[in-house]
């Protein structure tokens, strides 16, 4: 941390002149016009002017003082952080209260005294060890909110109390500094004002208020530059689980428990299941018909586009066929037997 940078830095910007006399005029104006709470909003555009130097030497901007031209949003920046500290503030308005009151009943001539000054020194020790953590907090709780100018951010306490325990040192100090500069600030500011026929306390007193404040956020830049802001841990790691090994046989389970019982039985040596037969192919045998039976069969035939040829049947020698009212007569010649026994079966008849 370079401190005599934060007490010198703004002597360095070929424009100091310019925006420090703005500033000196906003506190100026913001002063007079404070009791009617007009002079607030010209307060509060000053705590959202420090908060951007304070993002600039985070950045590393050669000259971090900012210009005094975003005025809307420096307002809505320091209203959400002096919304932000009121709340860090409420203890301390509560203790009061007893400590108050402590004092009151000490002061009583009725004899409370007795009550009174164990309550008035319970609230004063609170007090105080409230106000020292706050001090410490306060460069945390401003780095934090100066993230992304969100209320949000600045109540993240878990990350802002381990980002103030780690790196506690550099944290006394930049409040110690701070806390020193303020001091010779305001009083060289209020001697100087007094040595100019007192009408110069108009100029000095703002400006030295003006000084103070970007010396304390010159000093909070620098500790965000060095160590980051404070952010919650969100990563969580989940361990990958080590996925089981393939069964060399897919009839074997996959679960190790399964697997060793089998082997208990034996079944892990089985022999494998012999090859099923092959069946023999079919072979159809297709039989040429002979007779008119024989063709009606194969007219039937449940595939008979598929069946080869049918040969040629051999040329019948003439035959006489007589139809009769009831029956029908076929007379081969020499092919049929002799039925009669007569030596001559021209006269033999095959009633059909």
């Amino acid at each position: 941390m370079d401190i005599t940078k934060s007490l010198t830095f703004y002597l360095d910007d070929p424009r100091r002149i310019e925006k420090l006399g703005v500033g000196t005029a906003v506190v100026l104006i913001s002063t007079i016009l404070a009791p009617v709470l007009i002079g607030m909003v010209g307060f509060l555009i000053l705590t959202g002017y420090a908060i951007r130097l304070l993002q600039n030497v985070r950045d590393g901007v050669e000259y971090p003082l900012p210009e005094w031209d975003r005025w809307s949003e420096d307002l809505s920046v320091g209203f959400k952080y002096v919304v932000a500290v009121l709340v860090y503030a409420l203890p301390l308005m509560v203790l009061w209260i007893p400590t108050a009151v402590g004092a009151a009943m000490t002061d009583s001539s009725r004899g409370a005294g007795f009550v009174g000054v164990p309550l008035l020194v319970l609230g004063m020790c609170l007090i105080t060890i409230y106000g020292i953590f706050l001090a410490l907090a306060s460069p945390g709780i401003t780095i934090a909110f100066a993230r992304d100018n969100e209320i949000r951010s600045a109540f993240d306490v878990s990350a802002i109390w381990e980002w103030t325990r780690a790196h506690v040192g550099p944290v006394i100090v930049a409040t110690l500094v701070y806390l020193a500069a303020s001091m010779v600030l305001a009083i060289g500011g209020s001697i100087v004002g007094a040595l100019l026929c007192v009408v110069g306390l108009i100029v000095t007193v703002p400006l030295a208020t003006l000084l103070t404040t970007v010396v304390q956020y010159h000093l909070y830049g620098q500790l965000a530059r060095e160590y980051g802001a404070p952010v919650r841990n969100t990563t969580h790691v989940t361990p990958l689980l080590p996925l089981p090994d393939a069964p060399a046989n897919p009839f074997v389970p996959a679960s190790p428990s399964v697997a060793e019982e089998l082997d208990a039985a034996g079944w892990a040596d089985a022999p494998a299941a012999p090859e099923a037969p092959t069946a023999p192919e079919a072979h159809v045998t297709y039989v040429a018909p002979r007779s008119p039976a024989d063709f009606d069969a194969a007219s039937v035939a449940p595939d008979a586009t598929d069946a080869p040829d049918v040969p040629d049947v051999p040329d019948v020698p003439d035959a006489l066929v007589e139809l009769a009212p009831d029956e029908a007569l076929l007379t081969p010649p020499a092919a049929l037997a002799d039925d009669a026994g007569d030596g001559d079966a021209s006269d033999d008849a095959v009633q059909i």
